[in-house]
């Protein structure tokens, strides 16, 4: 079942085949997983956001238009279920930054060097994620660590390609500059 495209799978779902939407789920809980994390949710945070994510496709599957590719509907989705948080997070508690884990304790050696370095590396590319705007971030963690067109962008957004080219293009600039501001990055690489 695994190989069938995403809309039959979901067309079979609502047609009562349970495994189908299992499927579904299987295929793209570990993306949205990494999308919710790249925003800036933790591990327990970014489980419940994708459940949320999904249950929302349970609750919409109805409305649902073969003739769209699912994935960018399901980016929707997700997009609105961040926002959601970030709305009740701003009216519960105002502004705070969400702590994140960077992986196991490094081991021994070289190897734990390594480790090291790639946590620290890591931590700074988030940090300077985390310093975007969420609507900037978002299309930048879409583009570059989830694989996605800017057509598909553009649709999740309701935005012109353009817009989204110009948006990530701005986003890689400014976390290059806060790399770079960091000593990160040569100069010769902004």
């Amino acid at each position: 079942m695994s190989e069938l495209p995403d809309s039959t799978l979901l067309q079979r779902w609502l047609a009562g085949e349970e495994a189908a939407f299992e499927a579904l789920f299987h295929r793209y809980s570990v993306p949205l997983f990494s999308y919710f994390c790249r925003l800036g949710a933790n591990g327990t945070l970014a489980e419940d956001l994708m459940q949320q994510t999904f249950l929302k496709v349970l609750a919409g599957a109805e409305g649902y238009d073969p003739q769209q590719k699912f994935s960018t509907w399901l980016y929707a989705i997700a997009t609105n279920v961040w926002r959601d948080h970030r709305r009740r997070l701003r009216r519960q508690l105002g502004w705070s930054a969400q702590a994140r884990s960077f992986g196991q304790p490094p081991g021994e050696g070289d190897e734990a060097l390594a480790g090291l370095l790639r946590r620290e590396a890591a931590a700074h590319v988030e940090e300077a994620l985390q310093a975007l705007p969420d609507e900037v971030r978002a299309v930048l963690v879409m583009k570059h660590f989830q694989g996605l067109r800017y057509e598909d962008i553009a649709k999740v957004f309701g935005c012109p390609v353009g817009t989204v080219k110009s948006r990530v293009h701005a986003a890689v600039v400014k976390v290059r500059e806060r790399l770079a501001d960091k000593g990160l990055l040569p100069e010769h690489e902004l």
